[in-house]
């Protein structure tokens, strides 16, 4: 069993949907790590959340805060990056003894530039801009 790994590129941002092929639970899955390569570098995006209030994200580790869903964003990509993927679950029987799962991790996916085109003539881009209204009574 492994995982289906999507990813979708919208110029901005990427979006990383996987599910399990046999769509069965994976047991002592505590979430997933996310494995990016980028020019022949790789990292782990990860989770926000940890288990409690007081856990600390350990970036060099790609067990700590691991991603607890399906699907994540991955908005450090640039326009002009390119990029592949791969997720793997993250199991243990607690917090203080999780691994990665590599024999259920998904395959890495295909290369992937970051752009806004998506046909040769159609593309979108998109700021991170924050509009703020404000409203006189």
């Amino acid at each position: 069993m492994s995982l289906n790994l999507k990813v979708y590129d919208n110029g901005d941002h990427t979006c990383l949907v996987w599910l399990p092929a046999d769509e069965k639970s994976i047991p002592n899955c505590r979430g997933f790590a996310i494995k990016r390569t980028s020019k022949s570098e790789i990292t782990y995006l990860h989770g926000a959340v940890g288990f409690s209030d007081d856990d600390k994200c350990d970036p060099a580790n790609p067990c700590s805060f691991p991603v607890q869903r399906y699907l994540w964003w991955d908005h450090s990509v640039k326009p002009g990056d390119t990029v592949q993927y791969s997720v793997i679950p993250v199991v243990g029987p607690n917090q203080a003894k999780l691994i990665l799962d590599a024999k259920n991790a998904s395959p890495i996916t295909p290369p992937m530039t970051i752009t806004g085109q998506s046909t040769p003539h159609l593309s979108a881009y998109f700021n991170k801009g924050i509009v703020l209204l404000c409203y006189k009574t």
